[in-house]
């Protein structure tokens, strides 16, 4: 993807927010379906950032460890500077007004860097109410397997310029605008 774009694209994957944070310490997994999506995409050229909110949270509640992760206002500062040309989500019905709220605020920083960022929604989800998520802001969903679909959409998204008219996607299997 990278020489016949000539720019290396930037994405960023964000795991479900919960309103309270994690509860349950053997709740803890890292979210093993975007973990797929960034391996896909970096051996096709792109850079992939992965965020679990309340993983890293809690993961920075460890005083004693030698790594810090990044925090939600660490994202939006990166945003505002322009940072990803894709802003994916996987929400979650049980915590869509907190998913949704996040989104905005995304979407707010991505206006604030006047880059044009693509934001996008996939998993479960997103595809049974794929309708829903349109309604709401999300610019395109990703439905059902989304690995090759993905990187469609990216090289597309970078090949015409950044342009959100979402036409450019019609003929995408698995994409729903």
């Amino acid at each position: 993807m990278t020489s016949a774009l000539n720019k290396k694209p930037r994405v960023v994957l964000f795991t479900s927010k919960c309103e309270r944070g994690l509860r349950y310490e053997d709740s803890l997994s890292i979210p093993f379906g975007l973990h797929i999506l960034k391996t896909y995409l970096e051996k096709n050229g792109a850079q992939c950032d992965v965020c679990d909110l309340e993983l890293c949270a809690k993961a920075n509640e460890n005083k004693n460890s030698p790594i810090s992760y990044l925090t939600e206002d660490d994202y939006v500062k990166r945003i505002e500077k322009g940072d990803y040309d894709i802003i994916g989500f996987s929400p979650t019905h049980w915590n869509m007004q907190t998913d949704l709220e996040f989104m905005y605020k995304l979407r707010k920083a991505s206006a604030k860097s006047q880059k044009k960022s693509l934001f996008i929604a996939g998993g479960h989800s997103a595809t049974i109410s794929s309708e829903d998520w349109l309604k709401y802001g999300m610019d395109l969903i990703l439905l059902g397997h989304c690995e090759l679909a993905l990187v469609e959409v990216l090289k597309r998204f970078v090949k015409n310029g950044s342009n959100l008219n979402c036409d450019i996607y019609s003929d995408v299997k698995g994409v729903s605008y």
